[in-house]
């Protein structure tokens, strides 16, 4: 029986890096602790040719494999018992077998880590105390924490992020050429918060994300781009209302290819691609031929691009010429499926490939037009349970556009409940790809039919879907959307229509919840981290200005017509028994949403139940709360 104990207990495979003569690979995974409380980071050694796996490290963090120019492994850990040591640092294996030192003594740990592929030289991001010696760093840091003041001050907005308030720490990035370590951003801000760096194959240049606020208070993305032998730097990009990033460099460090997103009013939009010559310094965008949203990941000879997208219900990857302008998918779509962690080591694409029927596990794959990925080896040690059914569904909707809907089933013909859930976002899809939080096959083996609907707002079916969830209109075409998709799977022979449930997280809530103010068909609601309050939400969430973009209106200056979607507005009009799920630690999606939501229901006399995790954030993440998240949501479906 595939239950959440199941689930819990299989390896999580979270990025593979390949040696560079494509002899073996490096594999980050978690794995559960002996007492089942948490998860531990550690890294396999997969040899591919035989696809037998051997340990590499048995440490609890360790993460984030990469090659560096001589072939030697490193990866990023907190290793060690005093306050320094557990700081996160990069290590490296020595040529052979060893213990793998530390080639870095960041004061206040690591944050990422990129290495040049044909130079000894390596970048990262680390923090740093505005206003404090190098030298005192640590011991100001283990101060505060130990004795100092809480307080922290702000002066503009965003104040948080997903879940803890920003740090009085900066983030600054550093580069070691030849181990010689570099401060490149010494008087750093708030500009540098969840910035990207890249460094070109032969180390000589390197570029970070700098972030300000526009007009709107959005955040514009803007390049630095620093020259490591001259130490001389051009701020690029610098416009208003776009954002740019996804840098990958050329095998001759003279060009890199980047992604420009421009903000538009009562539209998402769509990334595009460019491509930067430095010896020119102009940027020319490319002609890519295809609707969707291609993301580059690696530069991997003179002219062609690795990139990846989601198309339909797979995420890709593709090949873009930038000599010809010509995209080529090279993931098959029969083979569906979703691949991750992708490189092209030896003429040949490696990475990570997931479906719905099991988790992340290595693949190789011939670089070539529609190539049948093969899978190295198992090494999530997941046996799909027998008899299960996966299908694919089109349904017309109002509008009359196709709505793909999944369903997932134990496959036998007798009548069983449904439960629809509810994918996040909007802006997302429910792909043919493997989900930790939310498991359809797990719901299967419950004795569901599990239906995955893909509504207005999704990705991979056009730009013009994906617009008809954005602007103040949420409610509206995708609510019509999940109701085309209802009413044909309630004609199905193996589902009861009379017990059909709805459940959503995130953007999914929101649309339970409006489902739940909208009709009584459903018999049974789960709402996790979902929207109630669409004005008080605004204030409280962790980005504000983002959501008076999306919306095209802010409470503070439209209120009626914020609110025309907003469940409480019809909170009276709710009949159907609901459970309420929630983190006090989210701020995307604050908990205060969940209280006003389950205050509402007991009101007008709603049968609801709330559950709440005070350790969790948007996501329920420790196996423990996932176990008890699994059983009360399956026990509260199946009072009906």
């Amino acid at each position: 029986m595939f239950d959440a104990d199941a689930l819990i207990a299989l390896r999580r495979l979270t990025s593979l890096a390949v040696a560079p003569d494509a002899s073996w690979a490096a594999v980050a995974f978690q794995k559960l602790n002996d007492d089942k409380t948490k998860y531990l980071n550690q890294l396999m050694r997969l040899d591919l040719p035989s696809g037998k796996s051997s340990t590499l490290t048995t440490g609890e963090s360790d993460r984030s494999p990469t090659f560096l120019h001589n072939g030697r492994l490193a990866f990023v850990a907190n290793r060690g018992d005093d306050d320094a040591k557990k700081q996160a640092q990069v290590f490296a294996f020595p040529n052979g077998i060893g213990e793998p030192e530390a080639l870095t003594d960041e004061a206040l740990g690591v944050q990422s880590f990129v290495a040049a592929e044909a130079a000894n030289v390596w970048v990262c991001t680390t923090a740093f105390l505005p206003d404090i010696a190098a030298e005192d760093q640590r011991k100001t840091m283990k101060e505060r924490k130990e004795k100092g003041s809480s307080a922290l001050i702000y002066t503009k907005t965003p104040v948080r992020f997903w879940d803890h308030w920003l740090p009085s720490a900066h983030t600054h990035v550093v580069v070691y050429v030849d181990g010689e370590r570099k401060d490149l951003t010494p008087t750093a801000g708030r500009e540098l918060e969840q910035t990207t760096v890249s460094v070109s194959p032969n180390g000589e240049w390197v570029t970070w994300t700098l972030r300000s606020l526009g007009d709107d208070r959005n955040i514009d993305v803007a390049l630095v781009l620093h020259h490591v032998p001259s130490a001389t730097e051009h701020v690029l990009f610098q416009e208003p209302h776009t954002g740019h990033g996804n840098v990958c460099w050329a095998p001759d460090s003279k060009r890199f290819a980047y992604l420009r997103h421009e903000r538009q009013r009562g539209a998402h939009g769509r990334d595009e691609l460019y491509v930067f010559d430095v010896t020119t310094t102009t940027g020319t965008r490319q002609t890519t031929g295809s609707e969707h949203w291609l993301a580059p990941i690696q530069w991997f000879d003179e002219n062609r691009i690795l990139m990846s997208a989601d198309v339909d219900t797979s995420h890709a990857a593709y090949v873009f010429d930038t000599q010809t302008q010509h995209t080529t998918r090279v993931t098959d779509a029969d083979s569906g499926g979703a691949h991750r962690s992708l490189q092209v080591v030896a003429g040949e694409l490696f990475g990570l490939r997931s479906r719905i029927t099991h988790p992340a596990e290595p693949f190789r794959c011939a670089l070539e037009r529609n190539c049948n990925p093969e899978l190295i080896a198992t090494l999530s040690g997941f046996e799909l349970p027998d008899g299960i059914e996966i299908s694919d569904h089109r349904v017309k909707s109002t509008d009359g556009h196709a709505v793909q809907y999944f369903t997932v089933s134990a496959g036998d013909p007798s009548a069983k409940p449904a439960l629809m859930w509810i994918h996040g976002g909007p802006v997302g899809q429910w792909g043919d790809d493997w989900h930790w939080r939310w498991n359809p096959v797990l719901g299967a083996q419950q004795g569901y039919v599990m239906v995955l609907p893909n509504p207005r707002g999704s990705t991979g079916f056009g730009q013009e879907f994906v617009e008809g969830i954005f602007g103040n209109t949420w409610g509206g075409q995708c609510y019509e959307d999940l109701m085309a998709v209802a009413d044909q799977v309630e004609k199905r022979a193996d589902v009861d229509s009379g017990r059909f449930h709805a459940m959503g997280g995130s953007f999914g809530g929101y649309m339970t919840n409006w489902i739940g103010t909208q009709t009584d068909r459903f018999n049974r609601l789960v709402t996790h981290a979902g929207l109630f309050d669409l004005a008080m939400f605004h204030g409280v969430t962790d980005f504000p200005a983002w959501w008076a973009h999306a919306f095209n209106v802010a409470p503070y200056r439209e209120r009626s017509s914020f609110a025309a979607y907003s469940p409480v507005e019809h909170i009276q009009d709710w009949k159907t028994p609901t459970l309420v799920i929630h983190g006090d630690l989210d701020y995307r999606v604050p908990v205060g949403e969940a209280l006003a939501l389950f205050e509402g229901l007991q009101e007008v006399g709603v049968e609801s139940k709330l559950l709440i995790f005070p350790d969790e954030n948007h996501w329920i993440l420790k196996p423990q709360n996932i176990l008890v998240w699994y059983k009360e949501v399956f026990r509260f479906l199946g009072h009906s």
